[in-house]
């Protein structure tokens, strides 16, 4: 937790929207060509926002973003626990 000192939750969630911008959050679903690419896509944004390791589909780490538990507003922790439910 203290690799982000300072950090508001607004900072935080602007470094964790990072995560969702990528083809697979982009593309109408009936338009996706590649089921098993899409839920990589969901698994790794998933583990991104809980370790805060954002890594490529190679599993190379991309860098790091600050995790869930970084958030110091528990509405916003709950709703964005949701979100990875």
């Amino acid at each position: 937790m203290d690799d982000f000192p300072g950090l508001s939750d607004i900072d935080v969630l602007q470094l964790m929207a990072a995560v969702f911008d990528r083809p697979a959050f982009r593309t109408p679903f009936q338009w996706e060509s590649s089921l098993p690419a899409f839920r990589q896509a969901i698994e790794d944004t998933i583990g991104a926002l809980n370790t805060g390791a954002w890594r490529t589909r190679e599993g190379d780490e991309v860098r790091r973003i600050p995790s869930i538990h970084h958030l110091q507003d528990q509405r916003i922790q709950a709703v964005l626990a949701k979100v990875v439910r």
